[in-house]
């Protein structure tokens, strides 16, 4: 489980950004919310940490909401893929399009590295609690850190290793000498620690890459999704039984769209090598008892949406982990995102403490009574182009609670677009002068 991700000097975020999943510190507003939901399991006790079971991120279009699940897609890349930037592309590993960008806005940073940092929780290890970063730019890796603390024994955190390339300082503890040696024989400034400790097949740096790997990251805005949802069901195919996991398409279907009663699929070879899946939406007929079939790609955007969610959701629900969604509403019915995101609040739907972290622009998510107030935060651009990230948490309540949706629209807690008016005259004036 995520306990914080903090990060710095990534494309719109200049200063440091800390989204942080941990239940906020008691106080007079938060007092009564946080007794009600330890009654209602509304975030697991787990390691000595309380932890939140989903965050929500608002913002103005162009304010950076999007750059924070960016953040983290860019730093999962770097851990899983990292041990690849020491081969014959090394002199070009900054320049692919996944690597981690500067804040471009002012020359001091656009030249500096870039800093991710992550607190964590590894599934089915008790009381251990991770710590885990590094900095990275053109240049390669600036620094790197792992470290572990057993939170039962109150013991503060200890070093697993540490790495400074300036001063070509490289520290390990508990490791064996044979690990040392050959993690230091191949290491290269644009490779990350555990990125090739993983490789070179070293246990202690396994459980970071575990973390990064069970993650997923994705773009519901993007129009890629439909390439991704056929990737991801020709894997799938190959991996079980297509079946039973077809199988459990329909009612996960039907759950939002009744008029679907049947999910049929077609597995063929792609012509490369691979297998290519076709799923059928079986309809009824008015004047007949046989069910009429249409492509999947012939339903409904929202449809597509939801299906394309599925084994994803199946997936993080399974296993505890953590989804990441940018623009969770986009082509959804708000009563769809709803139940969503009642399956991560809810611990009998969620047991094994997946969480969601997701971008919106839905003002009613604020007053449905799904979400505390230190699971929804803001992001706002400055006049300079930097972007700042806050929680609501951080405002003080007087008196009655408020209508947060109202607040937000209002501009109270900031995140909000700058809207000037949009005159028809102000087009013609700019036509005439030509």
């Amino acid at each position: 489980m995520l306990l914080q991700f903090a990060f710095k000097n990534y494309k719109s975020f200049r200063d440091e950004a800390t989204l942080d999943l941990t239940v906020a510190e008691p106080n007079e507003t938060l007092e009564n919310e946080l007794d009600a939901d330890a009654e209602q399991g509304r975030y697991v006790a787990r390691n000595g940490e309380k932890v939140l079971r989903a965050a929500a991120i608002y913002g103005a279009n162009g304010g950076g909401k999007s750059n924070v699940v960016n953040a983290f897609q860019a730093m999962r890349w770097c851990v899983l893929r990292s041990f690849g930037f020491g081969d014959d592309r090394a002199d070009n590993f900054a320049q692919t399009p996944d690597f981690p960008r500067p804040f471009l806005f002012d020359t001091e940073n656009k030249n500096r590295p870039t800093e991710f940092e992550v607190y964590f929780l590894a599934p089915d290890v008790p009381d251990k609690v991770y710590n885990y970063g590094f900095t990275i730019g053109r240049d390669g890796v600036g620094e790197e850190w792992f470290n572990v603390k057993n939170a039962a024994k109150n013991e503060r955190f200890r070093r697993v290793f540490y790495r400074n390339t300036e001063t070509g300082e490289l520290k390990f503890s508990r490791f064996t000498e044979a690990a040392k040696a050959n993690i230091q024989s191949a290491l290269r400034k644009e490779t990350l620690v555990v990125s090739l400790g993983v490789k070179l097949n070293v246990k202690p740096l396994k459980v970071v890459w575990d973390f990064f790997a069970a993650v997923d990251v994705l773009c519901f805005g993007s129009p890629l999704m439909n390439l991704i949802l056929s990737k991801t069901f020709a894997t799938l195919a190959e991996d079980e039984e297509p079946d039973a996991f077809f199988g459990e398409i329909t009612p996960f279907i039907q759950k939002f769209d009744s008029s679907i009663v049947r999910v049929k699929y077609e597995i063929k070879d792609d012509g490369e090598g691979g297998q290519k899946v076709r799923l059928f939406a079986g309809h009824k007929t008015q004047d007949s008892d046989e069910l009429t079939y249409l492509p999947f790609q012939e339903e409904s955007d929202g449809t597509q949406k939801m299906l394309a969610l599925y084994p994803y959701l199946r997936q993080v629900f399974d296993r505890g982990a953590l989804l990441f969604v940018d623009e969770l509403n986009a082509r959804l019915h708000p009563l769809l995102q709803r139940s969503i995101l009642t399956s991560f609040l809810d611990p009998e739907q969620n047991p094994n403490g997946a969480q969601l972290v997701f971008t919106t622009h839905e003002p009613w998510l604020l007053d449905c009574g799904l979400l505390r107030r230190d699971e929804i935060w803001f992001v706002q651009k400055g006049d300079f182009g930097a972007s700042t990230l806050y929680s609501l948490a951080e405002f003080d309540e007087n008196g009655d609670r408020p209508n947060y949706q109202e607040d937000y629209l209002l501009g109270k807690y900031g995140a909000i677009p700058r809207l000037t008016a949009l005159r028809s005259g102000d087009a013609k004036e700019s036509n005439d002068e030509r």
